[in-house]
């Protein structure tokens, strides 16, 4: 008998512990990987600021991944939530 969780549950329990932000900025990714885009892996620069390679761009922060996903207002929309979150 097996033991511990199934190969793909820490998937499943990473994706419940992300906020609405994280699993938003990771269904952009996966749009923008549907339509074909190559995707690098988004990484934390020195400045503290996400940024990711979206196919010939230059490093993308997360309103571009945005926009690019879903366009402009969406990507104003998700972002003016996600600022207002933050405590001051």
């Amino acid at each position: 008998m097996r033991s511990g969780p199934l190969p793909d549950a820490t998937g499943i329990v990473d994706q419940m512990r992300q906020t609405p932000y994280e699993r938003q900025y990771s269904e952009a990714l996966a749009e923008l990987r549907s339509r074909g885009a190559k995707i690098a892996s988004p990484h934390t620069a020195p400045d503290g600021i996400r940024r990711v390679q979206i196919g010939n761009l230059p490093w993308c922060i997360d309103r571009l991944v945005f926009e690019k996903a879903w366009g402009q207002e969406i990507a104003d929309h998700i972002m003016l939530k996600h600022f207002a979150a933050i405590p001051a």
